[in-house]
C-alpha cells in the first residue's frame, strides 16, 4: 500500500511539475511555450488518487487514494522549479550592485524611469530584464506607480520587489527614495555576506564528513574490537 501511494505521488509530481514551473516563470521571467502543457496541481492530485485506488483496490485503496489526492496539490504548491531557482539566485547575487546603481542614479537627480533605463543597460541577467520592462512600460505611457507596482506584484518573493514597492510609493507621493534604496543595498550586501559565511561553514562540514566516515570504522576495528575480543575470549573459554 505504501509503495502504491509513493508511486502515485511520484507520477503526479512528474506530470504536473512542468506546468507549475511554466506558470511561475511566466510571472517572473518569460512566458511558457505555447505547446508546454501538463496537469495542474488539482488534476494531478485527482490522477494520483485514482492511480492509488486502482493499484491498491477497493475498498482498501479509498483512504490512501484520498490522502494522495490531498497531498499532491500541497506538495506541488511548494516545489520550486530549477529555472526559477537559478533566476532567483542570480537576482540575489546581482541585487546589491543593482540597488547601488539605482541609488546613485536617483541621488544624481535622475527620475525613477531614467534610473531604471540606465541600470538596465549597466547590468545583465534577470535584473536587467525586469528594469527594462519597467522602462518600456513607462515609455509607452504607463504611470510610474503602476509600472513599479506591476514589477512588485509579479512575485512577492522577488528580490527586487521591496525596492519596486518603495519606488511605487515614491512615485505616488513624490518622496525622495535614494536613501531608502541605499539602505536596501546595504541590507542586500549584509545578507549576501551571511549566505557566503553559511556556505563556507557548510563546505567545511562536508569536507570533514568523509574523514569521519573513514576514521570511525577504523577506530572500531583497531581500537574497540580487539579489546572486546580480548575480554570475551577468556569468558567464552571459561564457559
Amino acid at each position: 500500500m505504501l509503495a502504491a501511494l509513493l508511486a502515485g505521488l511520484a507520477a503526479a509530481v512528474l506530470l504536473a511539475r512542468p506546468a507549475v514551473g511554466a506558470r511561475r516563470l511566466a510571472g517572473v521571467s518569460r512566458p511558457p511555450a505555447p505547446h508546454a502543457r501538463a496537469l495542474g496541481p488539482s488534476t494531478a492530485g485527482a490522477v494520483a488518487g485514482i492511480a492509488v485506488l486502482l493499484l491498491v483496490g477497493f475498498p482498501a485503496g479509498v483512504a490512501p487514494g484520498a490522502a494522495a489526492a490531498v497531498a499532491v496539490p500541497w506538495v506541488l504548491g511548494r516545489l520550486e522549479p530549477r529555472d526559477l531557482r537559478l533566476v532567483r539566485t542570480q537576482l540575489m547575487a546581482d541585487l546589491p550592485l543593482t540597488l547601488d546603481l539605482l541609488a546613485a542614479c536617483l541621488t544624481g537627480g535622475a527620475s525613477a524611469a531614467q534610473a531604471a533605463a540606465a541600470v538596465a543597460e549597466a547590468v545583465d541577467g534577470p535584473a536587467a530584464e525586469r528594469l527594462r520592462a519597467v522602462a518600456s512600460a513607462l515609455a509607452v505611457g504607463s504611470g510610474p506607480a503602476e509600472a513599479w507596482s506591476e514589477l512588485a506584484a509579479r512575485d512577492p518573493g522577488d528580490p527586487l520587489a521591496p525596492a519596486a514597492r518603495i519606488l511605487a510609493r515614491a512615485a505616488e507621493g513624490g518622496a525622495p527614495v535614494a536613501g531608502t534604496v541605499q539602505r536596501l543595498a546595504a541590507d542586500a550586501r549584509a545578507a549576501a555576506r551571511s549566505r557566503d559565511e553559511q556556505t563556507a561553514r557548510r563546505v567545511g562540514v562536508l569536507v570533514v564528513a568523509p574523514l569521519g566516515l573513514c576514521f570511525l570504522p577504523a577506530f572500531v576495528l583497531l581500537g574497540v574490537l580487539p579489546v572486546v575480543l580480548g575480554l570475551g575470549g577468556p569468558l567464552l573459554a571459561g564457559l
